[in-house]
C-alpha cells in the first residue's frame, strides 16, 4: 500500500515486520507499527496513520491524499512544471525496459529466495552474510535476464588481497619470473 511505501522511505524499513507469513498477517491485521520519528511533522505522522489504517476502505485514495490541504501546501514548493517537457507516458516506455527470461520459469531460479520460507538469522553476522547473498543472487538475476546464454558460465576467479598485494613475477622481493 501507499502508506508501506511511505512508511519505509521515511524509516528505511517496514512497518510490518515477522519471520514467517503467519507472524506477518497477524501484524498486519493488528495495524500496529512503530511511530516514526518525531523529526516529521504532526501533519507527516497523520497522514502515515491514515494510510496504514488496517481496513482498505478506510485509507484514503490517493485523489484524497493529493487533494488533502497539508499536500496542497507542500506542492506548492516544488518548481514549476517545465511546460516543454514531454508527458511522462512519452518520456518512457517502461515496460520495454523490463528483460524476462524466454522460459518464465527460469526467473525463479534467478531470484533471491523468500525470506518466509527461510528461518531469518538473528545474529548480527547472519543478517549481514543474508544481506551480501542477497546482492549475488541479484548480480546473478541480472545475468541471466540480460545475458541467458552466458548464465551458466561460473563467474571469473578475483584474487585475494593477499594476492593483489604480492609483486609481480620478476619484479624486486616477487617470484621468479618463469
Amino acid at each position: 500500500s501507499l502508506g508501506c511505501l511511505l512508511y519505509e522511505m521515511l524509516t528505511f524499513k517496514p512497518p510490518f515486520d515477522s519471520n514467517s507469513m503467519d507472524g506477518l498477517a497477524r501484524k498486519v491485521m493488528k495495524g500496529k507499527f512503530d511511530p516514526i520519528s518525531s523529526a516529521y511533522s504532526q501533519d507527516m505522522h497523520r497522514l502515515v496513520a491514515r494510510l496504514l489504517v488496517v481496513e482498505q476502505k478506510d485509507r484514503p485514495t490517493v485523489e484524497q491524499v493529493l487533494a488533502d490541504p497539508m499536500v496542497q501546501r507542500r506542492l506548492e514548493l516544488l518548481p514549476p512544471l517545465d511546460a516543454d517537457a514531454p508527458a511522462l507516458d512519452e518520456a518512457m516506455d517502461l515496460v520495454r525496459t523490463i528483460h524476462v527470461p524466454r522460459k518464465f520459469n527460469d526467473l525463479k531460479q534467478v531470484l533471491p529466495p523468500s525470506r518466509y520460507e527461510t528461518p531469518l538469522n538473528s545474529d548480527r553476522g547472519g543478517a549481514l552474510a543474508s544481506r551480501n547473498n542477497s546482492s549475488a543472487n541479484v548480480r546473478r538475476a541480472q545475468q541471466v535476464l540480460q545475458y541467458p546464454q552466458q548464465a551458466e558460465r561460473p563467474p571469473p576467479k578475483r584474487p585475494s588481497a593477499p594476492e593483489l598485494l604480492k609483486p609481480p613475477p620478476g619484479a624486486a622481493g616477487g617470484p621468479p619470473a618463469d
